[in-house]
């Protein structure tokens, strides 16, 4: 499981970096940080999903043998894994709802 997140983790990376160099995105540190932000929400999103899935497995351990896995934990893994998936859909800071209508002409 380890080495798949770490292959997923490189292919994000990659994924990032090659809309990056094809977009001209590149230009100074804003660029930089630019696909910083890109990188850490998806990081975000995958960690949220694989922990997520743990709080499903340890749920189950529970429902098998209540007492080898407390509830809380499961509680936890759910609230920890909800709350990893929600950031990656706060807005940046770039974001704005004016920015993809400011060519437009009323």
């Amino acid at each position: 499981m380890k080495n798949f997140l770490v292959f997923l983790m490189l292919m994000g990376v990659a994924a990032v970096d090659a809309s990056a160099r094809s977009s001209g995105l590149i230009e100074g540190t804003q660029g930089l940080l630019d696909i910083l932000q890109g990188v850490m929400q998806k990081v975000a999103l995958l960690g949220g999903i694989v922990i997520l899935f743990t709080a499903l497995l340890k749920f189950k351990e529970y429902r098998k043998n209540s007492l080898q896995t407390p509830l809380s934990r499961c509680i936890w893994l759910l609230l920890i894994g909800l709350s990893l998936v929600g950031l990656n859909y706060l807005p940046s800071e770039g974001d704005s709802p004016n920015t993809h209508h400011s060519n437009v002409r009323y």
